[in-house]
């Protein structure tokens, strides 16, 4: 690999990761969101509770929960990455309607 493939790998993950703790802010900002973000944590919890006990005693049923898991980390994710992308647009649209209006103020 090259410099430039590898900057760019580091790049975009740093992107990555930067969009994810700005989403995260947002949520935390948010009371209505962090008390239904509690409430998934606990519900993943539990998962995962279930997931040990259940790694002896029955095989089968391990394997179906593994599988909840990971769709309840995948669904965790884009739920995030919604919401980011929810306020990166709300941002945007206010910062277009405040110079908007700035420039009526102008012309009128």
């Amino acid at each position: 690999m090259n410099t430039l493939a590898i900057t760019i790998g580091i790049t975009l993950f740093l992107m990555l990761v930067i969009f994810m703790a700005y989403s995260v802010y947002n949520i935390r900002k948010n009371a209505k969101l962090k008390s239904f973000y509690k409430k998934l944590l606990w519900v993943g919890l539990g998962i995962l509770f279930v997931l040990a006990i259940s790694s002896k005693t029955v095989p089968e049923f391990h394997m179906f929960m593994s599988l909840v898991l990971i769709n309840y980390i995948k669904a965790m994710y884009f739920s995030v990455v919604g919401f980011g992308f929810f306020y990166i647009g709300k941002g945007i649209y206010n910062k277009i309607k405040t110079i908007i209006t700035k420039i009526k103020v102008r012309a009128a």
